[in-house]
């Protein structure tokens, strides 16, 4: 008959492998979720043009073809509010923070620039800006 020595020493070490296993879970959770976050309240369809990516953290103001506004992922019923939503969505961000403008690239310029009066109105000091879609192909310049 075979003899098992039994040790009264304790286990020292965490075994890595459930550790492992559970981040990879968590990463792909979040991998997940974090497009579903950043979905705006309107679909909007913006312009193409060549743009460079900012790295600071925006505040989009979006305008919907039927002249609906969102501010981020709210609504705003009513355009004469729409300066004092942008100092209470303004008053929680950092000083920098540039303002960008999604308006879909069918409305006449006169609405865009009537939310951007509205917009200057409750927070002149921040930068503004237009948003629009990356262009896929390469600008072709005539004659060359």
């Amino acid at each position: 008959m075979k003899r098992v020595q039994i040790s009264d020493s304790p286990l020292y070490g965490i075994t890595l492998i459930p550790v492992i296993g559970v981040a990879l879970i968590i990463v792909v959770i979040l991998m997940v979720i974090c497009p579903i976050i950043n979905i705006s309240a309107l679909m909007v369809d913006v312009p193409e043009a060549v743009t460079k990516e900012g790295k600071e953290e925006n505040l989009t103001v979006s305008l919907s073809l039927d002249g609906r506004v969102s501010i981020q992922t709210e609504l705003v019923e009513n355009w004469d509010t729409i300066p004092m939503k942008m100092r209470q969505a303004l008053s929680k961000r950092e000083p920098g923070t540039v303002i960008v403008i999604r308006a879909d690239k069918n409305l006449p310029y006169g609405v865009v620039e009537r939310l951007i009066r509205a917009i200057n109105r409750g927070v002149g000091r921040h930068a503004v800006g237009l948003a629009t879609r990356q262009r896929t192909e390469k600008l072709q310049v005539d004659g060359k």
